[in-house]
């Protein structure tokens, strides 16, 4: 099946562990590793982490993280400029409501985080915008994923386009079972799948 192209995944974090609004377009395990990342993100910085064929960016602002997820060769820039108006957005909030629990602003900055994701990914005008509105983005750090995870906790990162424009949270836990079924497959049946190497890991591709 074909892989997910430009960003396919974008979040909005509190505390590092309550995830306030998730949109999502591609399945696979990437937000249980997204998960695993968010305590260890450096504070106060926009960064790149690199994973594979796959790419997170996130930018940290104190008690909220802003992130996505798209593949190795998308535009940072874009990406960035994708953050900066999730921020944006977000700023205009009640400061009640950026108090709530797993998935509660999913009514409210769910469609827009969507309809960005898409437009930035799509649009060559969108593209060349978010470079004229970013300039520069060299001081923007750009590190291997392996270098915050211990050994322990580097997982697979599993990602298959979907049709499904915002798979909600109930999804997720399917998500998971899939990725526990496709780990019980030994190296050898692996290597029947469509897999890309990563250096001793695999993103596999259904």
């Amino acid at each position: 099946m074909e892989s997910a192209s430009g960003i396919f995944y974008a979040l909005i974090a509190r505390d590092r562990e309550t995830v306030l609004v998730e949109t999502i377009n591609a399945a696979g395990n990437f937000p249980q590793v997204t998960r695993t990342l968010l305590p260890k993100l450096e504070r106060g910085v926009k960064q790149s982490l690199r994973y594979g064929e796959y790419s997170f960016f996130y930018r940290d602002e104190g008690r909220f993280t802003f992130l996505c997820l798209a593949e190795a060769g998308f535009p940072s820039r874009a990406a960035f400029v994708l953050l900066e108006e999730m921020r944006v957005e977000f700023s205009k909030l009640p400061p009640q409501l950026t108090e709530g629990i797993d998935y509660s602003l999913n009514s409210k900055l769910g469609n827009f985080l969507r309809e960005r994701s898409v437009a930035l990914s799509g649009s060559e005008r969108s593209i060349t915008n978010a470079k004229r509105e970013l300039g520069d983005v060299q001081e923007i750090m750009v590190q291997n994923i392996d270098k915050l995870l211990a050994r322990e906790e580097r997982i697979e990162l599993l990602v298959k386009k979907t049709h499904s424009m915002n798979i909600i949270s109930s999804n997720i836990k399917r998500n998971a079972d899939q990725v526990r079924d496709c780990l019980l497959y030994t190296s050898d049946a692996a290597d029947d799948l469509l897999c890309v190497d990563l250096g001793g890991r695999r993103i596999i591709k259904k």
